[in-house]
C-alpha cells in the first residue's frame, strides 16, 4: 500500500471529510487492491506464445541431461555399428544391428515410465522418451523384417509397428511428443503402402540411365487422394483433441492441425509434381500448370478450414502451399526464358509476400474470437457514504 493513499486518508479523516469506519474501509480496500500485472521486463512476465507451448522454460540442469543423453546414445550407435561390422556372417550382423536397437527401444520406454507424471519438466522428458522408444521400434522392426522380406513390404512392416507402439505411448502419456510420434508413425505408414502399392503396379524397369519406376498418371491421382485422406483423419483426430477443456489438448489440437494441412499439401505436390525418366528423357506426370492449380485449390480449402475453425495453424500450412505452387510455376515458366536472376528476384518477392500475407490472415482468425469478459456480478446493498454529511454542512 503506497504511503501517499494512506497520508491522503489520514487527511480527510483529519478533515472531518470521512468518519473512522469509513477511513477504516478505504485503508482496507486498499490493501485488498490487486497488484499490477507484470510488465514485459519482468523476471515474472508470462513466457512467450512458443515458449509456454512446449511447456517450462528448459532449464540448464535440462538442457545438459539432454546433450548428456544425445552423447550416450551416440555412444551407443557407435558400438552397435562397430559390432556389426566385426561379425563373421551377413546374417549375424544383421542380428547385431535388431538387438542394438531393440534395447535402445526398451530403455527408452522403461526411461520415459519412470520419469511420467513426477514434474512438468520430467513429464517432458518422458514424452522424448517415448517418442525416441516408438522411432527406435520403427526402425528395429523394419531391420527385422528386412532379414526375412524383400521389397517395400518391409517399410510396411516398420511404419505399422511403429504406429502401434506411438498409439500406445500416446493412450499413456498424452504430450505433443507423443502426439508427434503418433502423427509421423501415421504418415510414415500411409507412404510405405503408397510404395507397396506402386510396387505392385508398375514393377521396376532397368534403363541406361538407371533403375527408376515408372508411375503414370493413375498412380498420381490415387496417391494425391490417399495423402488428402490421410490428412482428413488427421483433421478428425485434431477435432477431437479441440473438443476438451484441458489447455495441453488445445496444443496438441493445433499441432495436429498443422500437421493435417502439411500432409495434404505436400502430399499432393509430390504425387503430382514427379518426373519421371524414360529412353525419351524426362517429363512430369501431369502439366506443372496443372499440379500447381491443384496445390493452390488445397491451400485454399485449408484457408477456409482456418477462419471455419478459428485455428491459424491451416493458415500455415496453406502458405507453405502457396510457396511450393508458385514456387514451381516460376520454376517452369517463368525461369527459363527470363534467367536465374529475375527468377530468383520474383521468387524473393513473392516469399516476402506470402510472409505478410500469412501474418495478416493469422491475425484476422485469432481476432475473430471473442473476448473473454467476465461474468456479471451481482448487485450489492449500498453502502454508507464515503462523505458526512454533517461535515459538509458544518
Amino acid at each position: 500500500m503506497s504511503d501517499e493513499v494512506l497520508q491522503r486518508i489520514a487527511g480527510w479523516q483529519a478533515a472531518g471529510l470521512i468518519d473512522a469506519a469509513t477511513a477504516e474501509r478505504l485503508r482496507s480496500a486498499e490493501l485488498t487492491t490487486p497488484a499490477e500485472p507484470p510488465g514485459p521486463d519482468s523476471e515474472t512476465a508470462r513466457p512467450g506464445v512458443l515458449a509456454s507451448f512446449f511447456g517450462p522454460s528448459v532449464s540448464i540442469v535440462e538442457a545438459f541431461s539432454y546433450v548428456g543423453g544425445a552423447f550416450l546414445l551416440g555412444s551407443w550407435s557407435a558400438l552397435i555399428v562397430r559390432l556389426s561390422g566385426e561379425a563373421a556372417s551377413e546374417s549375424s550382423r544383421e542380428w547385431i544391428i535388431v538387438a542394438g536397437i531393440a534395447i535402445a527401444a526398451a530403455a527408452f520406454f522403461v526411461l520415459g515410465w519412470i520419469l511420467d507424471g513426477r514434474s512438468p519438466r520430467m513429464s517432458r522428458a518422458a514424452g522424448v522418451m517415448f517418442l525416441l522408444s516408438a522411432l527406435s521400434i520403427w526402425g528395429g522392426a523394419y531391420a527385422n523384417a528386412e532379414i526375412f522380406l524383400d521389397g517395400s513390404i518391409v517399410a510396411v512392416v516398420g511404419a505399422g509397428a511403429g504406429l502401434v507402439a506411438a498409439l500406445a505411448f500416446r493412450k499413456l502419456h498424452p504430450s505433443l511428443l507423443t502426439q508427434l510420434a503418433m502423427l509421423a508413425t501415421l504418415t510414415g505408414l500411409v507412404s510405405a503402402l503408397l510404395g507397396l502399392l506402386d510396387e505392385l503396379l508398375y514393377p521396376e524397369a532397368s534403363l541406361p540411365l538407371g533403375t527408376y519406376v515408372e508411375r503414370g498418371l493413375p498412380s498420381a491421382l490415387v496417391a494425391a487422394a490417399a495423402w488428402i485422406g490421410c490428412a482428413v483423419v488427421i483433421g478428425v483426430i485434431a477435432v477431437a483433441e479441440s473438443r476438451s477443456d484441458d489447455p495441453a489438448a488445445a496444443r496438441r489440437a493445433a499441432l495436429t492441425r498443422f500437421w493435417a494441412g502439411v500432409t495434404a499439401v505436400s502430399g499432393v505436390a509430390y504425387s503430382l509434381m514427379q518426373t519421371n525418366f524414360d529412353e525419351t528423357g524426362a517429363h512430369r506426370v501431369i502439366e506443372p500448370w496443372i499440379a500447381d492449380l491443384a496445390v493452390l485449390i488445397v491451400a485454399a480449402v485449408l484457408l477456409e478450414r482456418a477462419f471455419r475453425r478459428e485455428a491459424a495453424s491451416y493458415v500455415l500450412a496453406a502458405a507453405l502451399g502457396v510457396i511450393i505452387a508458385l514456387t514451381d510455376f516460376n520454376a517452369t515458366y517463368f525461369a527459363p526464358s527470363s534467367g536465374a536472376e529475375v527468377a530468383l528476384l520474383v521468387e524473393g518477392l513473392l516469399l516476402i509476400a506470402i510472409a505478410f500475407a500469412a501474418e495478416r490472415i493469422s491475425r484476422r482468425v485469432t481476432g475473430r474470437r471473442p473476448p473473454a469478459f467476465p461474468p456479471p456480478t451481482e448487485p450489492t446493498e449500498p453502502t454508507e457514504p464515503i462523505v458526512d454529511p454533517e461535515a459538509l454542512s458544518a
